[in-house]
């Protein structure tokens, strides 16, 4: 292929036109590479149309209107001519994924030419970016300081209100390099290039401009380079890089002078130009012979018409869809600017004032940014890091229960996350609270990463829906590349844990059952009874009954229960009967302790005081799956759950942690029984993350200071728990015994006791009797006697026979005589 070059003069469009007119005509080229110059390559497209030969254009000049224009227009029904390898669509869309990805709340745009920023309104009026106050400054190329004082004002909140003011300052350069240069310069007189302030410099010639007076004030200087580095890498044996860039610089001193702030970006586009216009010509001739020599391409004079090129029509449309990879990427659909495969790379001039490659940009992905390097510069020398720099992650959750007035009011669970009462006041992560978003404001702090936050669509944590690998929920939303985090009340179970990765768990719970504490009523009076059933009292009173009358047997056979009954006191000292022997023949009254009713007493005291709990007993988990799974029981909800068992006879299996946030908030409702089983909740990411094992470690350190359990303190009985204290005690009140249910055990105390005063009273009478019948004394008389002795006297004489017949019965016994 042979390349023609000709001179021009930009003001001179008449002349060029003319050179296009030759070369298309004498010297039969099959494509035109336009200038750099804005004018006059929209008449040299206005040419190529009319002929219909493929017209390459390199620069920039498409406003607004006609970026809208050409997106809603398809390939197929293109009659344009033109082959435009400067990706003006993808650069506007990169600078706009930029700034939503640093989440700028406010941006102020410098520009010189109107044209430039008209290709942002688009883009900048989208819904997406109603959250972001857009402020435009005209810079005048003679008057830079004024562009920079306009912005000195915006950053001291003059024309906007304080509350809308950004701590850091955020500027869109959209210069060319030279101009970008100047304004720099003006503004570092200004003073105001400084730690706090970024650039983005929408010339892709960041790694050619001159930067060695603003490289050591700490701003940042953000902007997109076009050169591909894999294809440097795969064709670095053909292609000499340093020697096209000597080369491209050594020609624009030549005729720009030494100007340092030259345009390669301009010059790796041409060269791509060349490239796929040889590559394409190449391969369109296999197929269809170009012929030059008949049915030539002609311009228009005064005396005849266009006419056009054979093959032109077809050779544009080859070009189009030619697949090729150049030196700024992926050259497929280059001519369609809203199909084409464009992407940057990202270069940062940061905090350590050296340019790095941070990161890339492609059509249709998500920015991939890396700032580590410039945040340890930072973190190094003790510098607050600002939040740009941090690692960003996009955290799905879920709202159970969103935050609505309703006629019947529900109860929140602690761990769901919740919508403030005021969210519709607030904005992006400030809508939230709860346990977990409590847990992520930490571990934001401690790892140093940012988060935003959004509710998944449809509602669900995340099930494989056909069995396929088919994933809806927070987990769908992982696998999808919509999210890099999920963070909610997440049961980790095997099949989810092997398409995404947990975190240890922050919480660990099983299964329990939840039930309504049964209404307060009046027990009877033998409730006491009521832990051991009827069956067991039976058989305590055999036991007793019977192993009464075995001791008492044994007691009445053995000799070491019978003792000397020489007084009332005696019968119960050491002095069995075994030890006295006796000469005389005289009978000696014994006594022995263990009679039955006193044996009787002894063993009904033992059983009394035995006293054990019994827990209520819960059957098999297969009768309990066989009952549930013939009835229908099953609820869709936690809520729906917590309120059957608040208005009806029916226990609910919750999980154990939500069912003890339950119970804290509603003092009618328990716990029944242990925990069954055991699971844990934690934090979901993408497979292979790296950010796994710190999140793990950053937990583990929390369980080890306490800090989940504050925070959970903090959402279960801090927050408007209804049975934190005094609910708490009447909780307890309620499953503690009380007076009415101990009330038996007095009552029967109480008629032992009469029925014992009135048994002593007769056996009393009956010995008084027996005594005033022996005196043949009158019984009143005797009774009064033997009243007053008993309250008066604890011993009283032995009168007449009785007591001679006790000194002689004594007489005769001695120690170690037995009988």
């Amino acid at each position: 292929m042979r390349i023609y070059i000709e001179f021009i003069n930009s003001d001179d469009h008449f002349g060029a036109l003319t050179k296009a007119c030759k070369l298309v005509e004498s010297d039969k080229v099959v494509a035109i590479f336009g200038p750099a110059d804005i004018m006059l390559n929209k008449q040299l497209k206005e040419l190529t149309d009319a002929i219909e030969v493929p017209f390459f254009s390199i620069n920039d000049d498409f406003t607004g209107h006609e970026l809208l224009r050409r997106k809603a227009r398809s390939s197929e029904n293109d009659s344009s001519s033109e082959i435009s390898m400067f990706p003006k669509a993808q650069l506007s869309e990169a600078l706009s994924d930029l700034i939503k990805h640093w989440r700028w709340n406010r941006v102020t745009i410098v520009y010189v030419e109107t044209e430039r920023v008209r290709r942002l309104i688009p883009f900048v009026e989208r819904e997406l970016y109603n959250g972001i106050r857009f402020h435009f400054v005209r810079a005048n190329r003679n008057n830079f300081l004024e562009a920079t004082r306009q912005i000195k004002s915006l950053e001291d909140c003059a024309n906007v209100h304080q509350k809308e003011c950004s701590e850091f300052s955020r500027i869109l350069i959209d210069m060319d390099p030279q101009d970008t240069y100047n304004f720099l310069l003006a503004a570092l007189q200004m003073g105001f290039i400084e730690l706090k302030h970024w650039f983005l410099i929408t010339s892709m010639d960041i790694k050619s401009m001159d930067f060695d007076l603003f490289r050591h004030n700490h701003a940042r200087y953000i902007g997109v380079n076009p050169v591909d580095p894999e294809f440097l890498k795969s064709q670095h044996q053909k292609f000499d890089f340093e020697a096209f860039q000597l080369f491209v610089r050594r020609e624009w001193e030549q005729h720009n002078g030494r100007n340092r702030n030259l345009c390669p970006s301009q010059a790796a586009i041409m060269f791509d130009a060349v490239y796929l216009a040889a590559h394409s010509v190449h391969g369109f001739g296999q197929i269809y012979p170009l012929q030059t020599d008949t049915h030539s391409t002609r311009c228009r004079t005064s005396t005849r018409s266009h006419v056009k090129s054979q093959a032109g029509r077809r050779l544009i449309e080859h070009i189009r869809n030619t697949t090729l990879y150049g030196l700024t990427g992926d050259l497929s659909r280059i001519g369609n600017p809203h199909q084409s495969n464009f992407s940057f790379r990202i270069n940062l001039l940061g905090y350590n004032g050296d340019i790095d490659d941070i990161g890339f940009w492609a059509h249709l992905t998500d920015v991939s940014v890396n700032m580590s390097r410039d945040s340890r510069a930072q973190l190094q020398k003790n510098v607050k890091v600002s939040d740009e720099l941090k690692p960003h992650f996009r955290v799905t959750t879920i709202l159970e229960r969103p935050c609505n007035s309703c006629l019947v009011k529900q109860l929140y669970k602690v761990l769901d996350v919740m919508l403030k009462k005021n969210h519709f006041e607030l904005d992006s992560n400030n809508q939230f609270e709860g346990f977990c978003i409590d847990l992520l404001e930490e571990l934001s702090k401690d790892l140093g990463v940012t988060y935003t936050i959004h509710v998944v669509r449809d509602n669900k944590y995340g099930n494989d829906i056909h069995g396929n690998g088919t994933w809806d929920g927070m987990i769908g939303e992982i696998l999808n590349g919509e999210a890099d985090m999920a963070v909610a009340p997440f049961t980790v179970n095997f099949r989810r844990a092997e398409v995404v990765d947990f975190t240890k768990p922050f919480l660990s719970l099983g299964i329990s059952i939840l039930f309504k504490i049964p209404a307060d009523h009046q027990p009877n009076l033998f409730s006491f009874l009521n832990p051991l059933s009827l069956e067991i009292w039976f058989c305590i009173l055999i036991a007793i009954v019977g192993l009464t009358i075995g001791m008492y047997c044994i007691a009445q056979l053995t000799p070491y229960e019978w003792n000397l009954n020489f007084s009332c006191c005696t019968a119960h000292q050491p002095h069995p009967a075994a030890k006295y022997y006796t000469e005389s023949e005289t009978l000696v009254q014994l006594s022995n302790n263990y009679s039955f009713w006193n044996t009787l007493w002894a063993k009904s005291g033992l059983y009394t005081i035995t006293w054990w709990n019994m827990e209520s007993k819960i059957n098999s988990h297969i009768k309990m799956w066989n009952y549930m799974k013939n009835r229908d029981v099953f609820v869709k909800s936690n809520s729906e759950g917590v309120n059957k068992v608040t208005n009806e006879n029916y226990a609910f299996l919750m999980e154990s942690t939500s069912l003890e946030y339950e119970v804290q908030q509603n003092c009618n409702l328990t716990q029944i029984g242990g925990v069954l089983g055991s699971k844990g909740y934690g934090i979901a990411l993408q497979k292979k993350s790296e950010w796994t094992d710190r999140i793990s470690r950053q937990i583990l350190l929390y369980q080890k200071r306490g800090i989940i359990e504050m925070k959970k303190t903090k959402w279960w009985r801090s927050k408007g728990a209804a049975c934190a204290g005094v609910g708490s005690a009447l909780k307890q009140q309620r499953i503690s015994l009380n007076l009415y249910n101990v009330s038996g055990l007095f009552l029967i105390l109480f008629a032992g006791l009469l029925f014992s005063a009135i048994t002593v009273m007769i056996e009393f009478c009956i010995r008084s009797k027996e005594i005033a019948q022996r005196d043949k004394k009158p019984f009143l008389t005797q009774l009064i006697r033997q009243l007053v002795l008993v309250c008066h006297r604890n011993r009283k004489p032995v009168e007449g026979n009785e007591n001679e017949a006790y000194h002689h019965q004594a007489s005769h016994l001695r120690p170690g005589d037995s009988y």
